[in-house]
């Protein structure tokens, strides 16, 4: 079975998984290749997919998905050298006769890779949440609003039937965001409004594999209902869950 992905997507999927954990279970499936992974605290989970048209080549003739074990930085340095101007390309290709070896190829360069026990990694289960608001945000306002609040750790959202508003408390003061053409839905029945508690580190990570254009359709509940955020960066299909902070 053998993917190819073109370096903008190579590099974003790499980009992905890295900001979430050093190990990634992927699986190759009849609808393209995926991963699903949480970070080392347990704060979020992600959902990478790549599916198979946005592939410069796939091949996948099994009637079952197969998966393997990396380490993220392995399949990274394959990726760092890889330039658009070059059109340059990776290929990743396991073969079941071999199931302890993955290959991979880009730049010129080969490389035989052994993988980890897939058997010993975690499968991590997708949350179900009662979504009570949905808004579609711009990235590009959110990590204005990322950058301009420094090192505080945590931020509000607050939301009501006309506008989310993004809230933190810095050392100089107060910062606000507010989002107002962002075609929001909103379920009054615990409420005229909602604030959501949450990391700044935890989100920012979560969202940084995306691009001044790109759009998150973000869903959540009550304030601790995880957040639910949804989006896509150069053909790479991505949906997360951010657990929220309490309230002290």
């Amino acid at each position: 079975m053998k993917a190819e992905l073109d370096v903008k997507l190579a590099k974003a999927f790499v980009k992905a998984m890295e900001n979430t954990n050093d190990m990634a279970l992927i699986f190759f499936e009849k609808e393209g290749l995926r991963t699903k992974l949480m970070d080392s605290n347990g704060y979020r989970l992600m959902d990478i997919r790549i599916p198979a048209e946005n592939m410069i080549s796939y091949e996948f003739l099994e009637e079952n998905a197969v998966e393997f074990g990396v380490i993220v930085n392995h399949i990274k340095d394959m990726t760092k050298g890889m330039t658009v101007k070059d059109k340059h390309t990776l290929l990743i290709e396991y073969d079941l006769e071999e199931p302890t070896w993955l290959w991979l190829e880009s730049c010129g360069v080969k490389r035989k890779l052994r993988l980890l026990k897939s058997s010993m990694m975690k499968r991590h289960k997708t949350p179900t949440i009662e979504a009570l608001w949905s808004a579609r945000l711009p990235y590009k306002s959110i990590k204005a609003f990322m950058t301009s609040i420094g090192k505080t750790d945590v931020f509000s959202l607050m939301l009501d039937d006309k506008a989310v508003k993004f809230h933190a408390q810095t050392d100089d003061g107060v910062m606000e965001a507010e989002l107002n053409e962002i075609d929001l839905h909103f379920d009054k029945k615990e409420g005229d409004n909602q604030e959501i508690l949450l990391g700044k580190e935890n989100f920012a990570n979560t969202l940084s594999t995306s691009g001044a254009k790109t759009s998150i359709f973000i869903k959540g509940g009550n304030e601790h209902t995880p957040l639910e955020c949804e989006w896509v960066f150069e053909k790479l299909n991505i949906k997360s869950w951010i657990a929220t902070r309490t309230k002290n």
